[in-house]
């Protein structure tokens, strides 16, 4: 009986080390191939770039904050109801509705805040109400005066 060597006992160990290691570098060029030959349509697409400056031709509007939307509703002395959203001016109801359904179709999920003077009468309160449900809002508060309430 012949005793191996130790130089037969390593190569052994070495030929069983590196088979599984040369096929994971051939998987992992395999992957690599294939994941950069998608990337050479990018370099054919046109895409026209303007020459010189530009310049808009109108003036852009401002954008629209998603963030919240403030409903404010005020009644003046003479009766006269104003109707606000987002510290802009609205001349009635109709137009709130129609702010309303705008400020929807960019996301429903921001919170509406309806802001009632004293002057206001809840059924006006409660139109604006139904209007926020009606624009499928899905988060609708009522703004208090913190002072007024710690006084009761």
């Amino acid at each position: 009986m012949r005793i191996p060597s130790y130089r037969q006992i390593r190569s052994q160990e070495t030929d069983r080390v590196m088979t599984p290691m040369i096929d994971v570098v051939f998987l992992l060029l395999i992957f690599f191939v294939c994941a950069s030959s998608g990337r050479l349509k990018e370099f054919l697409l046109p895409t026209p770039l303007a020459a010189g400056n530009v310049e808009s031709v109108g003036d852009a509007p401002p954008p629209v904050p998603t963030d919240r939307a403030w409903v404010t509703l005020e009644r003046d002395r003479e009766g006269m109801m104003h109707v606000k959203i987002n510290d802009r001016e609205l001349a009635n109801l109709e137009e709130l509705e129609l702010s309303l359904k705008e400020l929807a179709s960019l996301t429903t999920e921001m919170p509406v805040i309806i802001d009632a003077g004293d002057e206001v009468t809840m059924q006006t309160v409660l139109s604006v109400y139904d209007l926020c449900q009606a624009a499928n809002f899905q988060e609708i508060s009522f703004a208090i005066d913190p002072a007024e309430t710690a006084a009761r």
